[in-house]
């Protein structure tokens, strides 16, 4: 029809926007990790320091939705701030209504559908994070880990990666055989994938975060205290030094050959 402009024609690469841009940006900002098992939830996180005066418990990318409930997020800040605030309103809402902790899914599902609905309303931007979300199931006494993505799929996971490095981070994830390890000794494994990941030539200066949902945090959602956090980092940086220093051993091996 005549003098009629589609919404196809007004915003023609929207849909690129949300494939490419959006993604390349959760690439560049964010390392998030996360492994997970049955008797607990990690999350470990890259935080990388913009600048030499931040603190290093500024701009935190792990957040609490709830008692029970954490999410870490890659990408856009604000925007994962602002997908924060929208679940712990879910939170809040839900324990009015029934009295009891929201499940992790019916978490991961409504913050799913708010973000779906950013990327199908011309006038919305589509929100530029990824998030991971964690919880602990009152229902089925079960912890579960769930990621929403920048199109609002929510999907339930065993272990998962997102941002920089997430594809050799997976393999490491199904190497590791986090479900045989308790949840010190994962910490300490998930720190040293991150290292394994990190490009020290290109990359920023960064600190680990670290927060989990398991027995030993009496089931609530809290950040690891900073004595097993620095054991962790300390072990995975001594573990990195080690295998560099073998590769370097054989590398001359070969060379005398």
């Amino acid at each position: 029809m005549q003098g009629t402009t589609t919404r196809r024609q007004l915003f023609p690469l929207r849909d690129e926007y949300i494939k490419s841009s959006t993604r390349q940006r959760l690439l560049k900002i964010a390392r998030p990790l996360l492994a997970s098992n049955a008797r607990t939830v990690l999350f470990l996180l890259l935080k990388k320091l913009q600048s030499e005066f931040l603190l290093e418990t500024s701009n935190r990318r792990i957040l609490t939705a709830d008692t029970h409930a954490g999410m870490a997020m890659a990408g856009l800040v604000a925007d994962g701030r602002k997908i924060a605030n929208e679940a712990r309103s879910a939170c809040r809402t839900y324990r009015q209504n029934y009295g009891e902790s929201i499940p992790p899914e019916v978490l991961g599902r409504q913050l799913g559908g708010l973000v779906h609905a950013y990327t199908c309303y011309s006038y919305y931007r589509p929100f530029g994070t990824s998030m991971l979300i964690a919880g602990y199931d009152e229902a089925t006494k079960d912890y579960q880990l769930y990621n929403v993505d920048t199109f609002g799929v929510c999907l339930k996971y065993f272990g998962c990666a997102i941002g920089k490095g997430q594809q050799s981070a997976k393999t490491d994830i199904e190497r590791a055989g986090f479900d045989k390890m308790t949840c010190r000794d994962a910490l300490k494994q998930i720190a040293k994938i991150l290292y394994t990941a990190h490009e020290e030539k290109q990359d920023k200066p960064f600190v680990l975060e670290m927060g989990w949902v398991c027995d030993e945090s009496k089931k609530k959602f809290v950040r690891v205290p900073a004595d097993l956090r620095e054991a962790a980092d300390k072990w995975a940086k001594e573990q990195v030094v080690e295998e560099e220093d073998d590769d370097d051993d054989d590398d001359s091996d070969d060379d005398d050959i």
